[in-house]
């Protein structure tokens, strides 16, 4: 899944280029939105796959880039299929989304819990994350250094899976660029493949505003409302709550993730 959002989402303007999971109702804002509308030939569905499932009420204009859709609830709005052949919408409900949140929610406590072995500098705005292992790099991140940051640096072996601990409640992540272990910018734009290594584990966070910034990896935020504007994340993205107009990019998180013992 590029979105998996456990309740509510509200998106608007902007599109999920990837497939879409929401657990509760859906409101699709605007003169339409776009889901699962990648023109990546790999990643195109067929009618036995869904391209967004929504588990309570589907509302507005879905458009639908290829693949089926579903919800469990009612729908009441219009649905598009860009899709040759065209797939279809159906009433029913083939994700048990509370399995699917509990999951989640325990991945973040113990990928929290996982000992930092790299280390965080900042200077004249650039936070600089440095990692030597070849496989996993763990790094402890505050609200408060993202919110000053205007270059997100990683420099860590291009071998090793990486995960950024980010404390605080409330998030605001905006106007940065990044510097990935590849020395590229951006997945989207074709100068990066490192994206498919990071996970931003905002494990505490209730608000996350994103505003002025193409994000470079995955986000879990398993207890936070994402919301923002002008803004894109080439990865995956995990939440509560989804509101806004932000673009998602389906680059999956493929690295290996050793789960701790406890």
């Amino acid at each position: 899944m590029n979105v998996v959002v456990f309740k509510d989402a509200a998106p608007s303007s902007a599109d999920s280029e990837g497939r879409m999971w929401v657990g509760g109702n859906a409101t699709f804002q605007g003169g339409g939105y776009s889901a699962n509308s990648t023109n990546v030939p790999a990643l195109k569905l067929t009618c036995d796959d869904y391209g967004v499932v929504v588990g309570g009420n589907l509302n507005g204009t879905l458009i639908l880039g290829s693949g089926k859709a579903a919800y469990g609830g009612t729908r009441n709005g219009n649905f598009y299929s860009n899709a040759n052949p065209q797939c279809g919408i159906y009433k029913e409900t083939p994700v048990d989304f509370v399995a699917v949140e509990s999951s989640l929610k325990s991945y973040s406590a113990q990928f929290r819990d996982t000992p930092a072995n790299g280390t965080v500098t900042s200077t004249y705005g650039s936070l600089i994350l440095t990692g030597i292992d070849p496989t996993l790099n763990v790094f402890n991140v505050s609200a408060a250094q993202i919110a000053a940051t205007t270059e997100f640096r990683l420099e860590v072996p291009t071998s090793s899976a990486t995960v950024v601990n980010i404390s605080g409640t409330d998030i605001h992540w905006q106007n940065a660029g990044f510097v990935m272990p590849d020395g590229g910018k951006s997945c989207k734009n074709g100068n990066s493949t490192s994206c498919h290594s990071v996970l931003y584990n905002l494990y505490e966070a209730q608000t996350v505003s994103l505003g002025g910034i193409g994000v470079q990896g995955s986000i879990l935020a398993p207890y936070a409302t994402i919301d923002g504007g002008n803004g894109s994340v080439d990865g995956q993205v995990i939440s509560e709550y989804l509101y806004g107009a932000l673009e998602y990019h389906p680059f999956f998180f493929t690295a290996c993730l050793p789960m701790p013992t406890r």
